[in-house]
């Protein structure tokens, strides 16, 4: 599988999905099943981090799957999503865009953010994490 799930540190707070070179829709859809299932497992809210920072190109068919991601229930265990890789994003912000448009439910209930790296990403969610808090 192109596309890696793991939890990103020991607390749990944070899974990364790192996406590979040539990663396609059903490996996503993999991922995705294997992250609900980890979520599954802990009792607390994590944020996700979805790490382009290696892959290329979104594969054919973006519009379609990126409107079944949002048409699918968010798990109760994820907070903030954060999108990361500098050459994807523009076009990765316009396709979340597309897809929350085409999608009537629960789409606008995501919380997206786009950051070039994943120290951003980092900085972000601890900040995030922060406002929680107080």
């Amino acid at each position: 599988m192109n596309i890696s799930v793991v939890w990103d540190n020991d607390e749990k707070t944070i899974l990364r999905y790192i996406y590979g070179k040539n990663w396609n829709w059903a490996d996503f859809h993999t991922a995705a099943k294997e992250a609900y299932q980890m979520l599954d497992e802990v009792d607390h809210r994590a944020n996700v981090i979805m790490d382009f920072q290696n892959a290329q190109l979104v594969p054919q068919g973006a519009i379609t799957n990126v409107q079944r991601a949002f048409s699918t229930r968010r798990h109760a265990n994820i907070n903030m999503t954060v999108i990361v890789g500098a050459s994807a994003n523009n076009f990765l912000q316009a396709i979340a865009g597309i897809g929350r448009t085409l999608t009537r439910s629960g789409a606008n209930d995501w919380q997206l953010s786009f950051v070039a790296t994943l120290p951003e990403a980092y900085t972000l969610l601890g900040q995030q994490n922060n406002q929680a808090k107080s």
